[in-house]
């Protein structure tokens, strides 16, 4: 076998060259170019971070929870505001009410408009009008609107069996009063919460009612009583993991008056 002879002077070149090879400094701002990047990175990062962890954390964590839970409220009813005799000045008249859940809805424009329309026919309103409101709703509060809290035998016999994709039939309250008019202006009348009454108070249910006027408004904090919640549970295929009732509704408390109810409604009558 012939072996290839190795010359002393080629080793020592080859040992040479590899030598002023790996003896080359690096400049000082390639340096400071690399660390400058780094530190560029690492702040975006640091932002980012704080941004989402810090900044927009409720907000992120809301959508992570309805991501994995369904909440149902279940609305606790009013207290009784009575006269100095007893006499119950408004009443809870159990009803129905419709909800939209726009996260429910199918994902195809067509089918949501389709869906609109056919809800807001059950309800004997414009679909624009709907659409109007659902496009003002503030959707950072509360993930839920609701359509109706005084469904019509004829919408409730339509909603009730029929699946509609981000509709939910639930129970609810109305607030009657035993005389429209005669006491009407002491007692007041409720409404609605909406995005700045529950800026100025958080306690308040985003789907709740509040008092306006009068008595209603007066002692609305101890006539609201606390809502009730059913919370079902899902997996990231959109599978029903259970239910669980995390509280039951509980009354408010009932306010009573020097009101005397006879002989308000005697003279409301005579006037």
């Amino acid at each position: 076998m012939t072996r290839t002879p190795f010359e002393l002077e080629d080793m020592l070149a080859d040992r040479a060259l590899e030598d002023a090879l790996l003896e080359v400094p690096l400049e000082v701002h390639v340096f400071r170019a690399v660390f400058g990047l780094a530190v560029a990175v690492a702040l975006a990062v640091g932002l980012q971070v704080f941004h989402l962890a810090v900044v927009k954390h409720d907000l992120y964590a809301a959508r992570a929870e309805a991501n994995i839970m369904d909440v149902r409220v279940e609305p606790a009813p009013r207290g009784i505001i009575r006269d100095r005799f007893g006499k119950a000045l408004v009443e809870n008249v159990p009803s129905w009410s419709a909800i939209l859940v726009p996260r429910d809805l199918p994902a195809d424009s067509d089918a949501r408009n389709a869906i609109i329309n056919h809800v807001a026919t059950l309800l004997e309103e414009d679909p624009e009008e709907l659409r109007a409101r659902v496009a003002a709703k503030d959707w950072s509060v509360s993930d839920r609107l609701v359509l109706s809290d005084a469904l019509s035998q004829d919408a409730l016999l339509t909603l009730s069996p029929e699946a509609i994709s981000g509709v939910h039939v639930e129970r609810s309250f109305r607030r009657v009063q035993a005389d429209r008019f005669a006491y009407a202006h002491l007692v007041g009348y409720t409404g609605r919460v909406g995005s700045a009454d529950l800026a100025r108070d958080p306690s308040q249910s985003p789907e709740g009612v509040m008092g306006r006027t009068g008595i209603e408004a007066a002692y609305d904090e101890f006539l609201r009583g606390e809502d009730g919640r059913t919370v079902t549970y899902w997996n990231a295929h959109g599978e029903e993991q259970g239910t669980a009732q995390y509280e039951a509704p509980t009354a408010g408390a009932e306010v009573r008056t020097f009101i005397d109810a006879e002989l308000q409604e005697f003279l409301y009558e005579r006037f």
